[in-house]
C-alpha cells in the first residue's frame, strides 16, 4: 500500500528504513483522517440507501505494548505522538473543516459539535506545488446550526481547480467569529487531488531560522499543559508536503508540537514545542530534525 500511494524508497539498510517507516506514518494518518472525516459528515440519513446518521467514531489503536513501526497512534515508551496523533487531534475539534470530492464536485463541510450556532469565516485556496502562487476560490462566511455538518462549498472540481491536479494542492482556512460559547477554535485542512507520489514536487530545502522560549498566549493556548513551550520559526524555498519535526535519537528530548506532519504552502511557519522537561534552547536548535515528503520519495 506505501508502494501504491508514496512509491517505494530505493536506498536499503538503515536509510531506506527511515525513509520507509516515515512514508507509513503518512499513510497512516492520511487514512485515519480520511475515515474520521468520513464519519463527521454524514450525520443525516441518506434516504436511497440508509446510510449515514453517525455521531460518533473511535479508532484503533492509541497505544502500543513494545516498539514497532505498528498502527498505534502514541509511541511505547517515549508516548511521543505519531503523525496519525496530530491529525485525529484535530479532527476531533469542536468546530472542524474538511474537503472532499464526490462525483466530480469538490466539497468543503464545516462540522459544529458545540451547543449553539457558530458563524463561520472560510477560505479556500488552491497553491501551487512549484512556487508559493495561490488562487482563492471561497472566501465567505457561514452560520453553521449546533451539531450540524454543514456543506459549504460545493463546485464540478473541473470548475473550481484550473490547475494541473498533480501540480497542487487544496487548502480549507476556517475560523469561528461569533459563537454562543466561549473559546470555539480556528483551524485548516487540505486535500491532495493526486496520489503523493504522482505530484510534482520541487526538492525543499527547509531551514530552522530561530528557536526562542516562549510565553504567549498563542503558545500557552496550544499547549497549555506543559511548563516549558518554545517557538521554532521554520522556513522554506519551495511548498513542501507533510513536514515532520523530531529530535535525534538518544537525544532525551520529549513533548508535543503545536502541529506537526503539516504543509508548508508559504515560505516561512510558525510552530510551538511544549515539553515538561528543562532544555535548552541552544539544545531543541541543534537536536531538532526536519523532513518532508520529497527527501523520502523517488
Amino acid at each position: 500500500m506505501v508502494d501504491y500511494y508514496m512509491g517505494k524508497p530505493t536506498e536499503t539498510g538503515k536509510n531506506g528504513y527511515l525513509k520507509m517507516t516515515y512514508l507509513s506514518q503518512i499513510l497512516q494518518a492520511v487514512a485515519n483522517k480520511r475515515e474520521m472525516e468520513f464519519f463527521l459528515r454524514n450525520r443525516e440519513i441518506n434516504t436511497a440507501d440508509g446510510s449515514g446518521f453517525t455521531w460518533g467514531a473511535m479508532y484503533w489503536i492509541f497505544n502500543d505494548i513494545w516498539v514497532a513501526s505498528g498502527w498505534s497512534t502514541i509511541e511505547f515508551g517515549t508516548a511521543k505522538w505519531k503523525m496519525a496523533q496530530y491529525f485525529l487531534r484535530d479532527s476531533y475539534k469542536p468546530v472542524f473543516g474538511q474537503l472532499y470530492t464526490e462525483n466530480d464536485q469538490l466539497k468543503a463541510v464545516i462540522n459544529n459539535d458545540v451547543s449553539g450556532k457558530v458563524n463561520v469565516a472560510v477560505t479556500i485556496n488552491v497553491h501551487q506545488l512549484d512556487s508559493f502562487n495561490k488562487q482563492t476560490i471561497a472566501d465567505q462566511t457561514n452560520d453553521i446550526d449546533s451539531f450540524k455538518a454543514t456543506v459549504v462549498y460545493d463546485k464540478k472540481l473541473s470548475e473550481a481547480v484550473s490547475s494541473d491536479l498533480k501540480n497542487c494542492v487544496v487548502e480549507l482556512k476556517y475560523n469561528t467569529i461569533q459563537s454562543s460559547v466561549a473559546d470555539v477554535n480556528s483551524g485548516e485542512n487540505f486535500l491532495l487531488l493526486a496520489k503523493p507520489k504522482e505530484l510534482n514536487l520541487k526538492q525543499s530545502n527547509i531551514k530552522i531560522n530561530d528557536v526562542s522560549k516562549d510565553d504567549s498566549d498563542a503558545g500557552k493556548k496550544s499547549l497549555s499543559s506543559y511548563s516549558n513551550i518554545y517557538k521554532i520559526n521554520l522556513s522554506t524555498d519551495y511548498p513542501a508536503l507533510f513536514v515532520w519535526l523530531d529530535f535525534k535519537v538518544g537525544s532525551g528530548i520529549d513533548g508535543v508540537f503545536s502541529t506537526n506532519g503539516f504543509n508548508m504552502l508559504e515560505s516561512s511557519k510558525e510552530v510551538f514545542f511544549g515539553t515538561n522537561k528543562q532544555v535548552s534552547v541552544d539544545d531543541i536548535k541543534n537536536l531538532l530534525t526536519v523532513t518532508h515528503l520529497k527527501e523520502n520519495i523517488n
